[in-house]
């Protein structure tokens, strides 16, 4: 017996079990396993849970305010809902409204791109239109439109499909997100496990919460500009693109520089001339500067304590999981894993090795509530 707890006791420095290790990584792969089965039924309520935190953010700050403060707060609670599901149907809308316009455009694009290779080309002493022939009979036999307009048809109607469920989960779960103290206190029989439960969800939901509204709110403002910049320069589909730099804007580091790509691109076969596409990248690419190095940091400051690295490996671990969904959770999905871990003392080497300032992980015993500001 005593040899036996002399090799337990050996496992064991510091409050850490070594043996917790190879059962943590064990873990971590089935559960990598299960969200890569499971992703489409997984995705929506993920989208959900995202959402309902933006508006429980949303509910707070507006009962904030003087004149609706003494609103009842489940008219405000409706109120916000019905307008998020409003947003949602005017986005699908703009998105198929927008698939037919550009399909009527794209004759007049192919003209333009056309005439700009040419004249770039006769510059060169090439034959710009001999060139220009011979590469559209490549690529008209390498790409077939009709595969083309089918995936585009489903993908569209797919992402229906996703933006009407997100609207159902997101209705239940504002309905029911009251009701989960009640059920903490009765699946944890002692009232300490329920005490330290009910402290990792308030973390999670405060951290998380706050990071996710406030990131809102720089996407709605940087989307904003953007627009204001491609309606000056009268770029096609403007709001679309807007929508789409603000919703990439969730995807660090890369995502908003992505989502200038497609008005940039676009402009260059809606003009044809590519000082004009110059001049639209840099203005766009300034707002996303502004925002990246100024903006953005004074605004959410230390709300993630993530490592810059960490978060460039879970861009690169979710995006390979899930593509760009995985890439827009990447920063919240693994934000819960640390403050999850960090409410154990057996896992908390986990926020220790994964955070920017182990300073601001608190200690296990005394509860997630524990960790610095």
């Amino acid at each position: 017996m005593d040899n036996g707890g002399s090799a337990l006791r050996a496992h064991r420095r510091d409050g850490v079990s070594w043996l917790a290790i190879p059962a943590a990584l064990l873990t971590i792969v089935l559960t990598l396993v299960l969200l890569e089965i499971g992703q489409q039924v997984l995705l929506p309520i993920l989208l959900a849970v995202i959402a309902v935190y933006v508006l429980i953010e949303t509910e707070r700050f507006l009962a904030s305010l003087p004149v609706l403060r003494h609103m009842p707060r489940l008219i405000l609670r409706l109120c916000v809902l019905i307008t998020f599901i409003a947003l949602l149907v005017a986005f699908g809308l703009v998105i198929e409204g927008t698939l037919g316009q550009i399909a009527e455009a794209a004759p007049r694009y192919q003209a333009n791109f056309e005439s700009m290779f040419t004249g770039v080309a006769v510059q060169l002493g090439v034959d710009g239109e001999t060139l220009w022939q011979s590469i559209a009979t490549r690529v008209s036999e390498a790409v077939d439109l009709e595969v083309i307009v089918g995936f585009t048809l489903a993908s569209a109607g797919n992402f229906g499909m996703l933006l009407f469920l997100v609207a159902i989960y997101a209705s239940f779960l504002m309905a029911e997100r009251h009701t989960l103290q009640e059920k903490l206190s009765r699946i944890f029989r002692a009232p300490e496990d329920a005490e330290r439960a009910a402290r990792v969800v308030k973390e999670i939901n405060d951290g998380i919460g706050g990071y996710l509204a406030t990131k809102t709110l720089l996407n709605v403002v940087v989307g904003a500009m953007s627009y204001v910049v491609m309606l000056l320069f009268g770029v096609d589909f403007a709001l679309l693109w807007a929508l789409i730099i603000g919703l990439l804007g969730y995807i660090p580091y890369i995502g908003s520089y992505a989502g200038v790509a497609f008005p940039v691109l676009l402009s260059l076969a809606q003009f044809g001339n590519i000082g004009t596409t110059l001049l639209l990248a840099a203005a766009l690419t300034v707002i996303q500067l502004w925002e990246g190095n100024w903006f953005e940091p004074k605004v959410i400051g230390k709300k993630s304590n993530l490592s810059p690295f960490v978060v460039l490996v879970a861009l690169g671990a979710w995006s390979a999981l899930w593509g760009v969904p995985g890439a827009i959770f990447a920063v919240p999905l693994t934000s819960m894993i640390v403050i999850v871990c960090g409410a154990f003392e057996q896992t908390r080497w986990v926020p220790i090795l994964l955070s920017q300032d182990a300073r601001r992980v608190g200690h296990a015993a005394a509860g997630p509530g524990a960790s610095e500001s």
